[in-house]
């Protein structure tokens, strides 16, 4: 194990080569199909804004919302989204299903996000790939992930529902997600759970639980970071999770540490880090593992054991860097590191600001 972590070490000390960046292009549905458009419109939705950032580091696009499903229009589309549907909108007509399953089977990713209202209309999207019955539910409830290493679900335990819907699944599904009674919330289907109809559904039935106001709570934001990377990278079963908890620095600013791309052999990763204060130097220290090493008296370094080697950075005048690389097809994987920048800030609560840290599993 150490001799892979030290080979992943090499390529992260040696980030030179130019990546290209990844594109990533997000479609949905334009105001006449969205539940309070104002807000969950995908493309300017005000409580989409976070969502839009996410899908920016990771090197996508957010397309122009669309009336109806059409093969035009998802030709541009790498993801689709349906955010929160209305229900005094149509569900989708047997044209938009032929559309849309023509562009699934030919990779394209659909992103199937629920809540108590539209049911008729998410069952459209579904019921020909077996994930049907939806089922609405209210009040408060907290939801916990079935564990295990999908990209989805890594660093998620909880997160919280208030209004949510639930569905069956049919056997080419994998759970990933229930409520407190244990009803199917959460589910994924790709070719890794045996599904045959091309390309990847990941579906949830509560949207507002990663929207804006929401984000705060429980795994949420940990679970927003994982669906944009999991959308963008194709199906790569490498991915980065964020976990632990970060350090504010100058003005109370909390510093990211973030990764994008697909973590496997032959692929294109990069890592950014962003929000620190302007013109300090970082410090990127590599771990094996997830323990615990105080630095201040409040603040602590989250992945250790740590290393020797260190990537040090200025942060310049837009308090981050980006660093891109190319990883070789001859990697040996599976192989995990764990990475948590720290950056010099006298003006810092504690003297100095870090980063949550980030587990990048390579595989």
């Amino acid at each position: 194990m150490t001799g892979r972590v030290l080979a992943v070490l090499v390529l992260l000390l040696s980030l030179a080569a130019a990546a290209p960046a990844q594109t990533c292009a997000w479609g949905s549905f334009d105001a006449s199909r969205i539940h309070k458009p104002a807000g969950f419109r995908l493309d300017n939705g005000v409580y989409w804004g976070k969502l839009r950032n996410e899908i920016a580091n990771a090197g996508g696009t957010v397309l122009a919302g669309t009336p109806t499903l059409t093969a035009g229009y998802l030709a541009q589309c790498d993801v689709f989204f349906t955010s929160i549907l209305d229900d005094a909108a149509p569900a989708l007509s047997n044209t938009e299903q032929g559309a849309l399953s023509t562009w699934l089977s030919g990779g394209g990713t659909l992103i199937v996000s629920g809540l108590q209202i539209a049911l008729p209309f998410y069952d459209s999207f579904t019921a020909p790939f077996g994930v049907t019955g939806y089922v609405g539910q209210t009040g408060l409830a907290t939801g916990t992930t079935t564990g295990g290493s999908h990209p989805l679900i890594a660093g998620v335990t909880t997160f919280q529902l208030n209004g949510h819907c639930t569905f069956s699944l049919g056997s080419q599904a994998s759970l990933l997600g229930q409520d407190g009674a244990g009803a199917a919330v959460m589910a994924v289907l790709e070719p890794a759970t045996g599904f045959t109809s091309g390309g990847r559904i990941f579906v949830f039935g509560e949207a507002e639980m990663l929207d804006d106001l929401e984000l705060g709570n429980a795994d949420h934001a940990v679970l927003l970071g994982n669906m944009v990377l999991w959308a963008c990278a194709g199906g790569c079963p490498g991915f980065f999770a964020p976990y632990g908890v970060d350090c504010p620095g100058t003005g109370g600013v909390a510093p990211t540490l973030a990764g994008a791309g697909c973590p496997s052999p032959g692929e294109t990763i990069q890592v950014s880090l962003s929000g620190a204060a302007p013109n300090r130097t970082s410090f990127t220290l590599i771990g094996l593992g997830q323990g615990v090493l105080p630095v201040t008296p409040g603040c602590s370094l989250q992945n250790a054991p740590v290393l020797p080697q260190v990537v040090t950075l200025p942060t310049g005048a837009s308090g981050g860097w980006t660093l891109p690389a190319n990883l070789p097809p001859t990697l040996t994987t599976p192989a995990d590191v764990y990475l948590q920048t720290l950056i010099d800030d006298p003006l810092a609560p504690f003297g100095a600001a870090a980063t949550r840290p980030v587990q990048l599993h390579l595989e």
